[in-house]
């Protein structure tokens, strides 16, 4: 069907295509079954950012107690458990010992990172930026300046224009549609097939002598799903083909 000389090497590469992309399949499968809606991931992610923040919090308090962080320190040193990342980091590596009186500075900047960047990875509507509000007298109130610093909501841009178009784009993103995991198939199925195939990778028909026949692409598809997952009927792979084509 795909028209490839029948040698070794193109048909390790058809092989080792096809396996990918029933990998892809696969695991679009369970990324259908796991899909959670953006409220939920965001209130999941609100609680990651949370949860950081009151830890940095928890961290900072320690400087008032100066006797619990130089323990919690030790034992952060000489913890016979402790984990060893693959590349030889531990905790212990990240003390600071350029500031004794603050040795777990460098850990909070970590925590810091982490609840920033769980709020950033919420899709949510932006708000719209406004202009920093200024006393009576005209002169820039340092109060108001201060809060729209720490405010994590803002418009990362300052462009509504930009950051509404992103998050529709994001949210657009987000969805799944009933034929996620044969578009993933699809998109990888696809790249083995230009590689190793004459033939164009389309949804349509071709002709030959013995007249009209069904498009060698939808036909070869239909056919690496006949034992694997014979629901997928040739419509869904017709269509499926079109929304690859059109990305």
């Amino acid at each position: 069907m795909m028209g490839i000389a029948q040698n070794a090497p193109n048909l390790s590469a058809l092989r080792q295509g096809h396996y990918q992309a029933f990998s892809e399949f696969v695991t679009g499968q369970i990324e259908q079954r796991s899909f959670q809606s953006l409220k939920a991931e965001n209130a999941r992610l609100d609680r990651v950012a949370k949860d950081a923040d009151r830890l940095l919090q928890s961290l900072t308090g320690l400087y008032d107690f100066g006797q619990a962080q130089g323990k919690l320190k030790r034992e952060v040193e000489t913890n016979p458990t402790s984990f060893t990342s693959s590349n030889g980091d531990t905790l212990a590596s990240l003390l600071d010992d350029t500031r004794p009186d603050n040795p777990f500075f460098i850990i909070k900047q970590f925590v810091s990172d982490i609840s920033i960047s769980a709020q950033r990875a919420k899709v949510t509507t932006p708000k719209p930026s406004e202009g920093l509000p200024k006393s009576k007298e005209g002169d820039f109130d340092l109060a108001p300046i201060e809060a729209l610093v720490c405010d994590r909501d803002l418009a990362p841009s300052r462009d509504d224009a930009a950051d509404l178009a992103r998050w529709k784009e994001q949210s657009e993103a987000h969805k799944l549609g009933g034929d996620h995991a044969l578009l993933q198939f699809v998109k990888r199925f696809k790249t083995a097939w230009v590689a190793l195939s004459p033939h164009p990778f389309t949804q349509g028909h071709y002709y030959e002598k013995i007249g009209h026949e069904p498009a060698r692409t939808v036909a070869a598809l239909k056919l690496c799903f006949a034992s694997f997952a014979p629901e997928i009927n040739p419509q869904a792979i017709v269509t499926a083909i079109r929304k690859v084509q059109a990305g």
